[in-house]
Order: C-alpha cells, then structure tokens, then sequence
C-alpha cells in the first residue's frame, strides 16, 4: 500500500531547493500561529447608508468608507487618507514607470 507524508509537515530533507530557499521555508514554519478575528458579512442597508452618509456621496463611496471605518476600529489600525496623486506617484515608483491617471 502506497501511503503519503503528512500534507502539513515540512521536510528540509527534500533536495529540490537551494540552501537558503530551504533555511527561508524553515523559518518561516517555525512561526505559524496566528491571531485573527473572524469579522460578520457587512450588508448595505438603508440604516448604514443614512447613519454614514457623512463618508461619501453615493452608496458605494459610503459602503467602502463605512467598512474601512469598522475595520480600522476592530483591527485598531489607523485609517490613513491617501489622494488619488499619492497612491499614482507611490506605484510610478514600485514599477519604475509614470503611471497616469486614466
């Protein structure tokens, strides 16, 4: 009978990375607990829509808003406000190239 290895367990005995991919992998094993919060599905309702409606102009600006609210206050990260020339001159510099906008 054919049987197979844990799918869970990692092996560095497996020769099919260089050292230092294996030495990566390995550590990167040795620390898998995690903390999350599993959050509730956030519907859009007329109720979110009038007590939000400070957060944007129609429904979807106020829904997207609405949820960076909640979810900054839940995970305690702050909201950071960003202009549409910022995130443009943030990803002219990752990809090396102008990115306009379109």
């Amino acid at each position: 009978m054919l049987t197979f290895p844990d799918t869970n367990a990692f092996s560095i005995a497996v020769a099919a990375f260089n050292v230092g991919i294996h030495l990566s992998i390995t550590m990167c094993n040795l620390y898998t607990n995690v903390e999350y919060a599993e959050l509730g599905v956030i519907k859009p309702t007329e109720y979110l829509f009038e007590n939000y409606k400070h957060l944007g102009k129609d429904k979807a600006d106020i829904y997207k808003e609405a949820t960076r609210h909640m979810m900054s206050r839940l995970s305690g990260f702050p909201l950071i406000e960003t202009s549409q020339t910022d995130k443009l001159t943030y990803m002219t510099q990752i990809k090396g190239k102008l990115i306009k906008n379109t």
